[in-house]
């Protein structure tokens, strides 16, 4: 398995910004057509000889007792059920044509003809902390190149994107493009919103859990299964093949380095190609102190942190340790 860190915008602003803005609206219209037929649930049964492996754990002291931190124990949750694709949004399509001036002004040298996509934003069955939860997450996939029997998986992850539902990057109309000219190179390409920032299926309920690795590492995981479903019931589509490659940049750079840490005793049946992980807050710990005692650009962003994860640390009531009232109480209501 190979692993980069790289800094700067390698890949391109865009990979980092997947999701950047944050609106008020619950909801945006990311298509060009909208299948409302599709809202209620979907089989996750495969309809295609599409060969897959069941989601599994590993047998592992880890995978059987992740709580840390002080946690009240729980454990994983494990079967058929994770990656069950529940509900289909928004869906649309992308030409090949479409895609080449993304694919162009972006400098990639692409090898063969570019082929066209199609995107559908999905809500999907995961976990947290032993609970089954509903995500959100887009998919992309090609829709052309018939003679291919199966593609990669591309896990994209994003960046900071808000701390609530109303800032989930399915919903941002940004978004599919970008997906739909990585898909058009051959890849199925997945971008989950990550556990707290789900776009269909009524509100979560809590905040999203802002650079806690564990819940983000999971929903992310189960997004590539729920692509591998999802994929194996639509006839235009080949195959997943099983194998992923992630790529995130800042927290998603920090999503895909838990991504990496988790693979391997949370999906041990999925195999992992390759991480890249641009710009990420590697060293919490040194950051979060560095930002918290002086004024730095990443201030804002180590105090949001905190806010989010005392909730799902259960560490709420001694907030104030880290943040000045009425900063504890304040925070956590804005966000």
């Amino acid at each position: 398995m190979k692993r980069f860190a790289i800094s700067g915008a390698v890949l391109g602003a865009a990979f980092v910004g997947v999701g950047a803005a944050c609106s008020n609206a619950s909801s945006t219209s990311i298509a060009n057509d909208t299948n409302n037929a599709n809202d209620a649930a979907v089989d996750g049964a495969i309809a295609k000889s599409c060969a897959s492996k069941a989601p599994t754990l590993a047998d592992d002291p880890l995978a059987q007792n992740p709580a840390q931190c002080g946690q009240p124990a729980y454990t994983w949750l494990s079967g058929n059920f994770l990656g069950d694709v529940t509900s289909i949004g928004t869906t649309s399509t992308s030409p090949a044509g479409a895609a080449s001036i993304l694919i162009a002004a972006s400098g990639v040298t692409k090898t063969g003809p570019l082929l066209d996509v199609m995107v559908e934003q999905i809500a999907y069955t995961t976990q947290d902390r032993g609970k089954k939860i509903d995500a959100t997450a887009l998919v992309a996939f090609p829709t052309s190149g018939a003679s291919q029997t199966s593609y990669d998986t591309l896990l994209v992850l994003h960046g900071t994107a808000g701390f609530n539902d109303s800032c989930a990057p399915s919903a941002d109309p940004s978004t599919p493009p970008l997906l739909a000219a990585l898909a058009s190179l051959g890849y199925i390409v997945v971008a989950p919103d990550y556990i707290g920032l789900r776009s269909l299926e009524g509100p979560t309920g809590f905040l999203h859990p802002y650079l806690v690795g564990e819940p983000t590492a999971i929903a992310s995981l189960d997004a590539v299964r729920a692509a591998q479903k999802l994929v194996a019931t639509r006839p235009e589509a080949a195959c997943a093949s099983g194998k992923f490659v992630t790529i995130g940049g800042s927290q998603g750079g920090h999503a895909a380095l838990w991504v990496d840490r988790l693979a391997r005793y949370y999906a041990p049946e999925l195999e992992l190609d390759g991480v890249v992980a641009t710009v990420p807050p590697a060293d919490l710990v040194g950051e979060t102190n560095r930002a918290l005692t002086q004024e730095a650009p990443a201030s804002e962003n180590a105090a949001a942190f905190f806010a989010a994860s005392s909730d799902w640390y259960g560490t709420r009531s001694i907030l104030s340790q880290a943040l000045l009232p009425p900063l504890d109480i304040d925070l956590p209501q804005a966000m």
